[in-house]
């Protein structure tokens, strides 16, 4: 049985009490002698605490107690966390006010417009003040009850404890409640499983109902049992849906983490009785209506954290505005395109958007949710805006994403105000700021003399920042797609010169840095190792305008640096590294875009001493590069043939991809002779060359291979069968590529994973292929000239994984494949003579997969296939004949099938599971 955790909950409500009494949240009188008399008492009771919780064990009266005390303890604090919401309320009311600031653009009429909406603005917020006055009236006498009622209960509990002679112990105190404040509180999911032993029910509800832990995690197993994981400690616990006893076990449940993937109307009654809920955690719901969840809202008015995530909800009901308690609200992952203004009515302190890509505005009064420390808006790519006065949310803690307007209300002028941001800051649209919009303060005294400069970010403890001109959403350094061109107007670049040089200077405690898109002609002078003594990692892309790149190669913990877009360099020289040991750290190098970059040349005996990662695309006229002393990954796409002879200089490459060679007509055999020991092998979009270096088969290391894209290779090279390291194989877009040679496939004696793609001229696999014994994953597609697979197959015993798409020439599945018992996966896609699947299918006895599509000749199953009972996803569809055949119940060949317990027929899906035990369970 559990014991009862009394003693962190009462901390918690005295800290709470303390911070009602001392901030004069009321100052009625009978407020504050009702406050006071349980101040004065709840250290009378947590001195005896702990001895009680040690005794409950043996004393079923002490547990009770304890019970009591918990029960009053809660409703103190929903108490407590009321009048102090209450009051936070009308504090952010008297304070809120519209600033009215016109715009750079703004002419009479716009004036006009903004003096409007402040005088309308003024006016709603008298309205809301007016309201929370004649709302208080009743409140107070409501909750003045409320206090005495609870005060009351509390003298009955210390009178009580008398008769246990508990003994007083010193307890170690919890945290205070602001060092609490700065934690992100989030839910915690507890894991279940299911039990499903029929002779474990009752024990299992025994255990259930005799617990008195107030954590409970809920799912539903195909619509059967209901599990209930009860704290971190304790084991699954599992109940069967016709004993619904446990049901009253949910009044008392305060923390639900459920499953929602049933309609089952059992988890609903049962949750809908916990209504002191304060957690509750709803996973794996999908799509849910609008009142749905706002049934979900109006039945748990205690909630303190709200987990909507992954939802297909794009409307939320203005009821969350009701949640008082609400300080955690996570929508995140959802379709949401709005939220209600009423969520301004609350405290939270938590609201996470991230990757609500729907999201296309925050409301309006956002600025009065002065209680916010998290507000997570990462990945919201239609989010074009900030709402107004932002900056009045000085107890943010986290803003990963800052978006620069074109008014002082909206652009980087509120930024100064945010100095408690810390972790990740990207600040985007600075084209946006205008010269008006910067404060003086924040402008180099060079460019306003007599004034003292500081960032704006001088103070806030960021380990993360980005800073772009143009929308940097659709581009990141990591992809190959060009960003955006910036602004390069005389007025743009000199905004932006002072934006980077001054105002949004980062501090040194910064570690990774991006920017994106800086129209400005050179980089500033703080980016040298004293002031990004801790940058890890940078990334510089599309500053087309920049000539010279800054000095990075003193930067001593720099590990990651990649630069992108410069479209003015022409040379990369001795101002980029700095002094005579350059780069000591940096693992990852890329620089892509380059367009004019002849040279690249260093005369320093230590620079890159570390790198282990290359990276060079599209640098047309580059011809060279230095030495890399320990360089094991290099990646070059689209450059000068002539680039190829600097990597046949290194010795210790184990990845090596070359791609985009328009005019490469061999691959020098240095680079192999060089590099024996190569693990990986890339070679791709290379049209004019005829064939791969002879001497690759002399990599008997290799362990992965991919070949495509060579429209004029018609073979592979004998030698291929010495690779007996090699694990991979990947061919694909070799249009002339005949056959495979006879002997290539037999000596590869570890290769697991085979796929052939778009090789149109392929008439034939090799017949030796069945030594590839090793091999787990064959994948063929888009060889419409091949007309059979070799015979033999059946001595590929690995073998688990088997896709045939778009062969439109063949026309059966070879024999052999019957007698591959380790079979797992089957897929059969666009093979329109195939005709028939084959009645020696049944004896796949390991086959968990089966897709058919578009196979329109296939018009019946085999009778066998009812015998596969490891079955478990049956996918047909593009098969009209078939799939009528397949209709569930009077189909022809549904009961061949039947037994499968997720079957996708056409456009729809058939979970048999939870059909079975919803009719069950009604029968």
């Amino acid at each position: 049985m559990d014991a009862l955790v009394v003693s962190p909950l009462l901390q918690v409500v005295f800290d709470k009490l303390a911070l009602v009494i001392t901030r004069k949240s009321t100052t009625r009188g009978d407020y504050e002698k009702e406050m006071q008399k349980l101040q004065d008492r709840l250290p009378i009771i947590q001195a005896v605490i702990e001895d009680a919780e040690e005794r409950q064990h043996g004393d079923k009266k002490i547990k009770i107690w304890l019970q009591k005390l918990k029960d009053v303890a809660y409703d103190a604090e929903d108490l407590l966390d009321m009048i102090h919401a209450r009051v936070l309320s009308k504090q952010v009311l008297e304070s809120d006010r519209f600033t009215y600031s016109p715009s750079y653009d703004t002419g009479i009429l716009g004036k006009g417009k903004l003096l409007a909406e402040e005088f309308g603005e003024l006016m709603n917020r008298k309205v809301r003040l007016a309201s929370h006055v004649v709302e208080s009236v009743p409140n107070y006498f409501i909750n003045l009850r409320k206090l005495r009622d609870i005060r009351e209960r509390l003298d009955d509990i210390a009178k009580e404890m008398g008769e246990f002679q508990l003994k007083e112990v010193l307890m170690s105190r919890l945290p205070e409640t602001g060092n609490r404040e700065g934690r992100e509180t989030g839910p915690h999911i507890v894991e279940s499983e299911v039990c499903g032993r029929k002779e474990d029910v009752e024990k299992v509800v025994k255990m259930l109902l005799e617990s008195n832990t107030d954590l409970l995690a809920m799912s539903v197993a195909g619509n059967e049992f209901l599990t209930a994981g009860k704290t971190e400690q304790q084991g699954t616990l599992a109940q069967s849906h016709s004993l619904p006893k446990v049901c009253d076990f949910f009044t008392t449940t305060r923390h639900a983490f459920v499953d929602c993937n049933s309609s089952s109307s059992l988890i609903h009654k049962a949750l809908y009785r916990a209504k002191g809920l304060r957690t509750l955690n709803l996973l794996s719901l999908g799509d849910a209506s609008e009142k749905a969840i706002r049934n979900l809202i109006s039945s748990f008015k205690y909630l303190r954290i709200l987990n909507l995530s992954g939802f297909g909800i794009k409307i939320l009901h203005k009821s969350v505005g009701d949640l008082t308690y609400l300080r955690y609200l996570d929508l995140s992952n959802t379709p949401i395109e709005k939220l209600p203004a009423s969520i301004c009515n609350l405290q939270l302190q938590t609201l996470d958007l991230s990757s609500c890509y729907n999201l296309q505005k925050l409301p309006k009064r956002t600025r009065i949710m002065t209680s916010l420390r998290h507000l997570k808006i990462k990945n919201c790519a239609r989010l074009a805006r900030l709402p107004g006065f932002i900056g009045r949310l000085r107890n943010l803690q986290s803003l990963p994403i800052f978006i620069a307007g074109k008014t002082r209300e909206d652009g980087i002028f509120q930024l100064p105000e945010l100095q408690n941001l810390r972790g990740e800051l990207e600040i985007k649209h600075l084209e946006n700021v205008e010269r008006w919009h910067i404060p003086r303060t924040y402008v180099l005294s060079e460019d306003l003399p007599g004034t003292i400069h500081k960032s704006c970010l001088e103070n806030m403890q960021l380990n993360s920042l980005g800073l772009s001109w143009g929308d940097a959403d659709e581009h990141k350094l990591s992809g190959n797609m060009r960003g955006p061109r910036s602004q390069t107007g005389h007025h743009s670049v000199e905004i932006a010169r002072i934006l980077l040089h001054s105002t949004l200077k980062p501090n040194s405690r910064i570690k990774k840095l991006f920017v994106n898109g800086y129209p400005g002609t050179e980089f500033p002078n703080w980016m040298n190792a004293a002031a990004l003594c801790n940058l890890i990692q940078l990334e510089l892309a599309n500053c087309t305008n920049c000539e010279i790149l800054p000095t990075l190669g003193e930067l001593p913990l720099l590990k990651v640096l990649r630069i992108q877009g410069m479209d003015s360099v022409v040379n990369i020289g001795k101002e980029f590294f700095g002094g005579m040991r350059a780069f000591p750290s940096l693992n990852e190098f890329s620089l892509k875009d380059f367009p004019k970059l002849e040279t690249w040349s260093t005369n320093l005996v230590e620079a890159f001493t570390c790198l282990n990662k290359l990276t060079i695309i599209n640098c047309p006229v580059l011809i060279t590069m230095p030495w890399f002393p320990s360089l094991q990954h290099v990646e070059i796409r689209n450059c000068h043939p002539v680039m190829l002879r600097s990597v046949e200089q290194l010795r210790s490459i184990s990845t090596l991809i070359i791609g985009n060679f328009p005019e490469l007509l061999y691959i020098p055999k240095a680079l192999i002779e060089n590099n024996l020991p190569l693990l990986s092998l890339t070679i791709s979009s290379c049209p004019k060359l005829r064939s791969l270096p002879a001497n690759v088969g002399q990599l008997q290391n290799l362990k992965f291979l991919k070949i495509g894209w060579f429209q004029e290779l018609h073979s592979l090279p004998h030698g291929l069968t010495n690779l007996t390291s090699l694990e991979s194989l990947e061919i694909i877009e070799c249009p002339n590529l005949v056959s495979l040679p006879e002997e290539s496939l037999e000596g590869l004696s570890s290769l697991r994973s085979l796929s052939i793609e778009n090789c149109h001229s392929l008439a034939s696999l090799s017949s030796r292929m069945q030594h590839a014994t090793a091999l787990e994953r064959l994948t063929i597609m888009y060889c419409s000239n091949l007309v059979s697979l070799p015979n033999g197959l059946q001595h590929l015993s690995a073998l688990k994984s088997l896709s045939i798409l778009s062969c439109t020439g063949l026309a059966s599945l070879p024999e052999g494949l019957q007698f591959i018992t380790t079979l797992q996966n089957l897929e059969i896609h666009d093979c329109p003579e195939v005709m028939e699947l084959p009645a020696w299918v049944e004896n796949l006895v390991s086959l968990r997969s089966l897709t058919i599509s578009d196979c329109q000749n296939i018009k019946s199953l085999p009778e066998g296939l009812q015998r596969l009972r490891a079955l478990q996803h049956l996918s047909i569809r593009g098969c009209p004949e078939l799939e009528e055949r397949c209709q569930r119940g009077n189909g022809v060949d549904w009961q061949k099938i039947s037994h499968t317990p997720y079957i996708y027929v056409g456009s729809s899906t058939l979970q048999q599971r939870r059909d079975t035990a919803s009719s069950s369970s009604t029968s």
